[in-house]
């Protein structure tokens, strides 16, 4: 996975060109620590295959206590009912979620998440899905981005087989003073 790369919790590992967590069961967070990420957008193409659990992207995240999570930040995931939920992972606090007519278990989704101030849009196959204005948004502070799998079934269960991140950049334009 590379200098850039730190598992967090659980164990993950490649096979046949595809990142999995390697045990099933409890939760399995690797981050990207080569950005601090405030505001931009992140996307993977991930599979969800089997009766329980669920994958999803994290962003903002931070304050890792011993289990190896973070204690504040942002997760966007997806169950195996094609249930898409936003948390606020400081207080576990439901953002929003919605339904993904027609998702498919075992089918490879490409799930984007976008945060630009108080602002949060996931996006599935490049469709805006769920999209939250909350103003506590702003206060977040910057973190790292990362993939969160929680109880998979089994080793192969979840995967992800790219992950992109897009930060936002911001231009300033100062003012000669006379």
């Amino acid at each position: 996975m590379g200098p850039a790369w730190t598992e967090r919790a659980g164990d993950w590992g490649r096979r046949s060109g595809v990142l999995l967590p390697l045990t099933p069961g409890g939760d399995h967070l690797l981050t990207f620590n080569g950005w601090r990420f405030r505001n931009g957008q992140v996307q993977a193409r991930l599979r969800l295959n089997g009766p329980s659990g669920t994958l999803g992207l994290g962003l903002r995240l931070g304050g890792y206590g011993q289990t190896g999570l973070p204690t504040r930040g942002l997760l966007v995931e997806i169950d195996p009912a094609g249930l898409l939920k936003a948390w606020r992972v400081q207080d576990w606090t439901l953002l929003g979620q919605t339904a993904l007519p027609g998702f498919t278990p075992g089918a490879w989704l490409s799930l984007g998440v976008e945060v630009s101030g108080s602002t949060l849009t996931a996006t599935v196959g490049g469709q805006a899905v769920l999209q939250i204005q909350d103003p506590t948004l702003e206060s977040e502070p910057e973190g790292e981005v990362g993939i969160w799998s929680h109880e998979p079934p089994a080793p192969e269960a979840h995967a992800v087989d790219t992950f992109t991140l897009f930060p936002q950049q911001i231009q300033k334009t100062f003012t000669p003073s006379p």
